[in-house]
């Protein structure tokens, strides 16, 4: 006795996005009605066989065409549990029933057409959601990791579909792009890479499930992928970025260690397709099933490079994402390479302009260049005391065994004073900045962190810091230099007196 048993009551209520005054009510007791002059007046419309006291539960007006419509009706309070979808592409005149594929209890609550994609539907039941990439024709579940619940309504926003459940939460399909895209003659080509929808900028925080917060979006970008058929094995799949001249920012490739499996049928393979939808994980390795595959990248270079033997007490290694512009993504598979430009935008919160964002970026890469020339010439440092001592050693009983001790041990002296100002040499527990001085590695660490921090254009500061750090940095590889140049090149012309092999000097690498 609440009110809502009432019958005869206007229950669902649309205008047409597409032409002004074209409505459209559908009432709870079995009738459809349109006018096409803003109300004025309303024909009946009710397709044949609605039945008596059918609730129409919601009216979707199609957003590509003014005479088209969908119709959720459902009639389960009068114990008829079945699915009720009803289409038509006249005004009314005629309708058809686009229910095949649905079980026979799942009752329809919504349906709405992809406002990207024409005779694309979503549809809500009482036990999940469903979809159709052929106007109704046949209809395949779509439920992936969604509870089977009742699903009331649906709203696709942007490249998102939302679905709005009784009593389990919202929950949301992020980027729809690639079912969009895919037909009989995408999913007939060995492969295809379907193109990316534009990605936003921003920090990620909340995306991965913790306890019970809801999940974000991934921050980055979705790159969506078809295979006809799994590889051969031995065969690898590619996945590449690229900026807006050319340069590969990052590379991930992975190969296929089973044998192909048979091609799938099309059935199987929409199904695959949907199946896909919600896998991603950050710098994802690329996937090698056939269907639909997925791949996520966070928009981010590769990492600055870590030195092995100390603690990041502070500070990150993170590597600075890319600016707002225009990128490209690569797929390599055998002999088939396809590429698909798409945007990487900023988020529309952020107050920072595309100049700040870029010169954040530029900061950030001359940051990662010092540490990654801290790692390479700490490296090279290591790797010439190591062959310092295995001299000594292979020397120890000759009659010159002191003579090239005592030699190694000035040289090998020299560059420990340079090792301990490059990185923390005995930092190995955490916290270990605490009792011990910070030295140029963990220094630029710790302005990586402060410049990446925020959508924000480095601050004066930031510069005048890494001014100073480079500044210091360079007395120590200056220092560094002059060792191998001189007691270096003094302790290999001993060697080659004693006829004994010179210490080797790497080349120095490239900076970057």
């Amino acid at each position: 006795m609440t009110g809502a048993e009432w019958y005869a009551t206007i229950y669902a209520f649309v205008e047409s996005p597409v032409t002004k005054g074209v409505l459209w009510a559908g009432s709870d007791d079995g009738l459809l009605h349109v006018s096409k002059n803003g109300g004025t007046s309303w024909e009946n419309v009710s397709p044949p066989g609605y039945g008596k006291f059918t609730r129409t539960s919601h009216i979707d007006a199609s957003p590509h065409d003014a005479g088209t419509v969908y119709v959720a009706a459902n009639r389960y309070q009068q114990d008829d549990f079945a699915p009720y979808l009803w289409k038509t592409a006249d005004y009314g005149k005629t309708w058809t029933k686009i229910v095949t594929g649905i079980p026979v209890t799942a009752f329809t609550r919504v349906v709405r057409e992809d406002p990207v994609r024409r005779g694309l539907l979503y549809a809500g039941t009482e036990i999940g959601v469903w979809v159709s990439m052929n106007d109704g024709a046949t209809w395949q579940p779509m439920q992936l990791n969604l509870p089977r619940v009742s699903v009331r309504d649906l709203k696709v926003h942007g490249n998102d579909l939302i679905a709005a459940t009784h009593g389990r939460a919202f929950w949301v399909i992020d980027d729809l792009s690639p079912l969009r895209e895919l037909t009989d003659v995408v999913m007939k080509k060995p492969v295809h890479l379907f193109q990316p929808a534009t990605a936003m900028l921003w920090d990620g925080r909340g995306w991965q499930r913790n306890g019970a917060a809801g999940e974000n979006p991934p921050p980055g970008v979705l790159v969506d992928y078809w295979l006809r058929e799994t590889p051969a094995a031995g065969a690898a799949v590619t996945v590449q970025f690229a900026d807006a001249r050319g340069t590969i920012i990052r590379t991930f490739s992975t190969t296929v260690l089973v044998d192909s499996s048979p091609a799938r049928d099309t059935v199987a393979g929409r199904k695959m397709m949907t199946d896909s939808l919600s896998y991603y994980a950050a710098d994802s390795i690329p996937r090698l099933k056939a269907g639909t595959n997925r791949f996520f990248w966070d928009l981010r270079y590769p990492d600055a490079r870590e030195m092995p033997n100390t603690v990041i007490d502070e500070g990150t290694l993170s590597g600075p994402k890319v600016p707002p512009g225009t990128y490209t993504a690569r797929l390599i598979v055998g002999a088939d390479t396809m590429s698909r430009q798409f945007a990487v935008v900023a988020d529309p919160r952020a107050t920072a302009t595309t100049a700040d964002l870029v010169a954040q970026f530029d900061a950030a890469q001359r940051v990662r260049s010092r540490i990654n020339e801290i790692v390479d010439r700490v490296e090279r440092l290591e790797d010439l005391q190591a062959q310092l001592d295995a001299r000594v050693t292979q020397t120890k009983d000759q009659v010159y065994a002191k003579q090239v001790a005592d030699a190694a041990k000035v040289a090998r002296a020299k560059l420990e004073v340079v090792r301990d100002q490059l990185y923390e040499i005995g930092c190995h527990v955490d916290q270990c900045t605490l009792d011990m001085p910070v030295r140029l590695y963990n220094w630029f660490i710790t302005l990586n962190s402060q410049v990446l921090t925020g959508a924000y254009a480095p601050t004066q500061q930031h510069g005048e810091i890494y001014n100073d750090l480079s500044a210091k940095l360079a007395v120590q590889l200056g220092a560094l230099d002059r060792i191998e140049q001189d007691d270096i090149r003094k302790f290999n012309e001993m060697l080659q007196g004693l006829g004994i092999p010179s210490v080797f000097v790497k080349p120095k690498p490239p900076i970057g």
